[in-house]
């Protein structure tokens, strides 16, 4: 217990964050083409700050387990304080730098998909094996691996897919509430004190969709398409809940981005042969492909919300007093000139951008407080970007895929039909999508790391 003690002190609490996050994530994005690239550049970026600690022996056992640092139920009071000034200071701050500026939405709670995740985890809060909630069965987890490897699929035996069938039979009601929360059509994070979502409880969140994706699987294979059809959309729509809000920080963009690209996956490398088997028309299924994101817009967003995210959340400024400045308002006027210079969407390109440099006139201690500000934002450009790359890797590959199935032959295809394919990457940059023979690729000195995908 002295060494789980020792990592609760506030200067763990940075590097136990985000290697909690990053093992989540390597978890979701294991084996998959687009997540090799994106979660290394999150690594070398969490390692960074990770060895500005004596503990230094990288991801642990133990990591997972703080992806929710756990505060007293009341905090100090010098850290009310310190938020109870900062609090005064955001409406002056907003004025002198405006693209810090937030424009809430005015969703009812009951229709907030956000809010309603927010409020079933605090539920399970309680619970006694919290961390598990949601956790696949050891056997059940092994088949659910195999029925989404190519390799493994056909391996499966009727028991199998019978003791599956069980499983989710069993988590009906769970899994329910977790389909008609991905399906609402709103979010919003408006109101809601950061600390409730400080790191969205990254299993849990992963377990959802884990769920709602073998769902959809073994509906697709009963041949029920429309069930799976509406529980990839939910499982799309928790991706809107944590990426789509007025005001969504790193943490819950890159964990849309990633629920984005899992769906994508299934669809592309499950679903879509079921379908194609089954004679069945392609069509509706074009809902649950297109992404047509402004990244700019987007990035300028997640931006601002880390922002807000760092003035607000309680944790931040346990790390705050943990430097013992004396004076920590130029400091955040600094930082807030910084992100309101980097989040003009106006000046954003569609190229990952270089990170703002810290003044050299503040203290060393001030330039690792803004060092901390912004740990993984680097890399989440590099990523994110990369990301959106991929995205329309796989709504190219779709659309081919309906169009030969219409009896389109792809050797052949007229100049309209060309002109109308989803070529460009990103708005903006000139950059479009090869395809050739069964092979669609994006420049890959431009998008490192997102590989060719095979359709």
């Amino acid at each position: 217990m002295k060494f789980i003690d020792t990592l609760k002190q506030p200067r763990w609490l940075i590097p136990i964050c985000v290697l909690g996050y990053l093992i989540v994530m390597g978890i979701v994005a294991e084996n998959q083409p687009w997540g090799r690239g994106w979660i290394h550049d999150l690594k070398y970026s969490a390692q960074c700050e990770f060895s500005r600690g004596s503990f230094n022996s990288g991801p642990s056992e133990y990591a997972v387990e703080f992806d929710i640092y756990e505060y007293p139920d009341e905090p100090s009071e010098e850290i009310q304080s310190l938020q109870q000034k900062i609090d005064q200071w955001i409406p002056e701050a907003i004025k002198t730098y405006p693209n810090l500026e937030v424009n809430n939405n005015s969703v009812p709670d009951d229709q907030n998909g956000f809010l309603m995740f927010i409020e079933w985890r605090e539920e399970i809060d309680s619970l006694e094996h919290k961390w598990k909630y949601l956790d696949m069965p050891e056997d059940i987890k092994a088949i659910s691996d195999a029925l989404f490897s190519k390799e493994k699929n056909e391996a499966i035996s009727n028991e199998q897919i019978l003791a599956v069938e069980t499983y989710l039979l069993s988590k009906k009601g769970v899994l329910d509430r977790a389909l008609v929360i991905g399906l609402l059509p709103e979010q919003s994070n408006a109101n809601i004190v950061p600390d409730r979502y400080m790191m969205l409880s990254l299993r849990f969140s992963k377990n959802i969709v884990d769920n709602l994706k073998l769902r959809a699987l073994m509906e697709a294979k009963r041949g029920d398409f429309e069930a799976a059809f509406l529980t990839l959309k939910s499982i799309r729509g928790w991706g809107n809940h944590f990426g789509d809000v007025e005001a969504p920080n790193l943490i819950m963009t890159t964990l849309a981005t990633a629920i984005h690209l899992g769906v994508q996956n299934t669809l592309h490398s499950q679903i879509i042969p079921l379908l194609l088997e089954a004679k069945e028309d392609l069509t509706p299924w074009a809902e649950l492909t297109s992404y047509n994101n402004d990244n700019q817009k987007q990035r300028s967003r997640m931006w601002r919300g880390e922002w807000h995210f760092c003035m607000k959340a309680l944790w931040w400024k346990q790390v705050l007093l943990d430097y013992n400045l004396r004076d920590i308002m130029p400091l955040l006027a600094t930082y807030s000139s910084m992100v309101n210079d980097f989040a003009d969407p106006e000046k954003m390109t569609s190229s990952a951008s270089e990170m703002p440099s810290i003044p050299d006139h503040l203290t060393r201690k001030s330039q690792k407080i803004i060092e901390l500000f912004l740990t993984g934002l680097e890399a989440f450009e590099t990523g994110y970007l990369r990301a959106q790359a991929v995205l329309k890797q796989y709504e190219l590959a779709f659309t081919l895929r309906k169009l030969e199935s219409e009896g389109q032959d792809l050797k052949t295809l007229d100049q309209n039909t060309l002109d109308s394919l989803p070529l460009q990457i990103l708005p903006g940059n000139g950059l479009t999508i090869n395809f050739d023979e069964r092979m669609i690729s994006v420049p890959e000195d431009k998008f490192h790391g997102a590989e060719p995908l095979e359709f």
